[in-house]
């Protein structure tokens, strides 16, 4: 027996499919508004002698993992509580934000404390268009600003140094295995004939790999498959750019000590970091399939419950005041521009220590004496 559908029900499923869409494309169209002007004080390169510059990669991915969360559809159901309490979060961000401008002046942008509070905006965002039955499929990207943050660059900072001496290490016994000539001074010096070349920290800084497991975190949320093989997955691309970081390193000291410093090694060097970085990137995407990994389509809306037309109105406020937020808040972010950012590379926790920049070793410690 051949089921009809009667015109109100067709009503309430294009109805239910636009609400989906508009939801999605007003909270996806507020994100990147308040997003501008912090991407426009944030350092596009990923330099290895600034571990803060990891952040760029979360930052560029928020937009794109807040797409990634409506794979399977999330429609809006937001009341008048979850309004008002949308409205509540996003008015409290905004104040906070005023304050801690104030309150911690330069340290604001130095420490990115804009994105260490930009969850409290996602929350307001979610809640005022979906309402909070939904938040619970924003919790990754709620939490995922976090790392846009350059909280872990003081962790991340007493590492650096360590991984770069294992990185020279490393260097030097693939050297060493080539000619014996090759002598390896601690903690990054290698030695050969009359030249020397030291692996630190702006050869094999570790916010690269930062900055690649931040950026493949989305892609593996996203696809299908088993979450021992999306982690299988990330681990690989991880390796992989080791390996080919690795022989990078070796082959610009093998060419500097055996025929010595030139313009064209520098050239190279330059930027040929950078290129591996998206050369490793590229093959990860296109390995994807062979971790069982794969991407299928966003899923339709479903035909179900009572029809939303009564809500419509809701709808459009909540609409409304999430651009509304966001225009506030693109505002009150335009003095990010004249806002003092100093990297938390120079800015060391620990009493009377800085960071001065070194050709060899890409960051030399500098201890000041007493006052």
């Amino acid at each position: 027996m051949m089921k009809t559908i009667s015109a109100e029900g067709n009503c309430d499923y294009m109805d239910r499919a636009l609400r989906e869409k508009l939801g999605m494309v007003v909270f996806i169209a507020a994100i990147i508004l308040m997003l501008v002007n912090p991407l426009r004080v944030t350092n596009f390169n990923i330099e290895d002698a600034d571990v803060s510059t990891y952040i760029i990669a979360p930052m560029l991915m928020i937009p794109v993992l807040a797409y990634f969360t409506f794979k399977n559809g999330i429609t809006p159901e937001a009341g008048a509580v979850d309004i008002a309490l949308g409205c509540a979060a996003l008015l409290a961000f905004v104040l906070l934000t005023l304050y801690l401008q104030f309150l911690l002046s330069y340290k604001f942008m130095s420490y990115r404390i804009d994105m260490l509070i930009f969850p409290l905006a996602i929350f307001g965002l979610a809640t005022l268009l979906f309402g909070l039955k939904n938040i619970q499929k924003f919790r990754a990207l709620i939490l995922y600003p976090l790392f846009a943050s350059t909280f872990l660059a003081p962790v991340l900072l007493n590492i650096n140094a360590g991984f770069a001496t294992l990185n020279s290490v490393f260097v030097y016994n693939i050297l060493h295995s080539l000619t014996s000539q090759v002598t390896y001074i601690p903690p990054i010096t290698i030695h050969a004939g009359l030249y020397s070349i030291g692996i630190g920290t702006s050869c094999a800084g570790i916010a690269v790999f930062l900055a690649l497991v931040l950026f493949m975190l989305p892609i593996a949320y996203y696809a299908d498959g088993k979450l021992k093989d999306k982690l299988f997955w990330i681990v690989s691309g991880l390796l992989l750019l080791l390996l080919l970081n690795f022989l990078r390193m070796a082959s610009i000291a093998f060419v500097w000590l055996n025929y010595g410093p030139s313009g064209t090694v520098s050239y190279v060097h330059s930027f040929v970091g950078i290129l591996i970085f998206y050369v490793n990137v590229l093959a990860m995407m296109l390995l994807l399939p062979k971790y069982g990994l794969s991407f299928s389509k966003a899923a339709k809306p479903v035909r179900t419950g009572k029809g939303a037309a009564g809500d419509n109105g809701l709808m459009f406020l909540s609409c409304l005041l999430a651009v509304v937020f966001a225009v506030i808040y693109f505002a009150v972010s335009l003095n990010y521009l004249s806002l003092l950012n100093i990297s938390p590379t120079i800015l060391r926790r620990a009493s009377g220590t800085i960071f001065r920049p070194d050709i060899s070793s890409g960051l030399r410690e500098v201890t000041l004496p007493p006052r």
